[in-house]
């Protein structure tokens, strides 16, 4: 049970990710909300140490809480996981220590001078330190930027450390970086103390009921792994469930039968018909056939494009069994 739990939660983590690169890429702005760092950067550390080789060595020292900061949860892993790929690729060999260390600093006006939009006072402060190559003076004041990289072609993107600048400038923090060449380099991160007074609820788990029922549902995935688990969810929620991979199939099976199903649950990016094309056919033949798209992320298809063409619910993947219950529910009450 703990293991489930735990590859549940890197589930999760990993879709916050993708959902955070697709914001960053759009240059969106994120919800912001007060949290302690420490556990964040530890949970990230546990996912690099399972990624990288045995030579590598982590070293931390982020046990203590200095404090809150005002982020985003996915934001903080982005920054360790950038800076600590960076200090591994700088290993030779792949052979060293990675140094990561969270800190409280108090920080002087003359010491931001040049730093737009940072105000003096209490800091948190996250370093990541490598025994690597180092960086070449000439280079060091280049390295934030996007699409800078020293690496050879196919090695890396030159985003990462332009990512982590840009997160914590948003933040009213800054990046100090200390380099000798040959002697390894020091990232040393500031993000401003929330200075309110913050009081935490603990949250309490709720053991909830599942909304079930005994609709006939048509699945549409050509991913056969999404497949098969939302036909196990919905069957297991009580409903008869009819799964298929191909999308022109899932049209020709409404066509003829059209009155064998009560919804379409579709996937949107699918070969052949997309999700959004499905569903106009199926409208023709049935058009008051609830039906629910689900998507990962899709550029020719937004929520606002989707509710009119009739679709009933669009939802981002991946989808957990609670709210697949809720959202299935609630479009066959309507």
């Amino acid at each position: 049970s703990n293991r489930i739990d735990k590859v549940i939660r890197a589930g999760e983590r990993a879709a916050d990710l993708v959902r955070q690169i697709l914001t960053f890429s759009r240059q969106g702005s994120q919800d912001l909300q007060t949290l302690m760092p420490a556990p964040i950067v530890k949970e990230a550390l546990k996912m690099l140490r399972s990624s990288l080789p045995a030579t590598t060595i982590i070293e931390e020292d982020v046990d203590v809480d200095y404090g809150f900061i005002l982020a985003d949860v996915t934001q903080i892993h982005q920054i360790v996981l950038n800076l600590c790929t960076n200090a591994f690729q700088a290993l030779e060999n792949e052979k060293g220590t990675i140094s990561v260390k969270l800190q409280r600093a108090e920080v002087a006006a003359e010491e931001i001078a040049g730093d737009s939009g940072v105000e003096a006072g209490e800091f948190i402060l996250l370093s990541v330190s490598d025994t690597g190559s180092g960086i070449d003076p000439s280079m060091i004041e280049r390295i934030f930027e996007p699409y800078f990289t020293t690496k050879e072609s196919g090695d890396g993107t030159g985003l990462g450390l332009a990512v982590v600048h840009g997160i914590v400038k948003r933040y009213h923090g800054f990046i100090r970086t200390e380099s000798q060449p040959g002697r390894g380099t020091s990232f040393h991160v500031y993000i401003p103390v929330q200075k309110k007074r913050i009081v935490i609820i603990e949250e309490v788990e709720e053991v909830e009921t599942l909304s079930t029922g005994r609709e006939r549902i048509l699945v549409v995935d050509d991913e056969e792994t999404i497949l098969e688990l939302q036909e196990m969810m919905l069957k297991q929620l009580g409903y008869e469930v009819t799964a298929i991979a191909d999308s022109q199939a899932a049209l020709e099976e409404i066509r003829t039968h059209p009155d064998n199903f009560d919804l379409l649950i579709t996937d949107q990016s699918m070969p052949d018909l997309s999700g959004a094309e499905l569903a106009r056919e199926v409208l023709k033949i049935k058009p008051h056939l609830p039906i629910i798209i689900c998507t990962g992320y899709s550029s020719v298809l937004s929520k606002e494009q989707a509710l009119s063409l009739g679709i009933k619910k669009y939802v981002d993947k991946p989808v957990k069994q609670k709210e697949l219950a809720r959202i299935v529910r609630q479009v066959l009450n309507k």
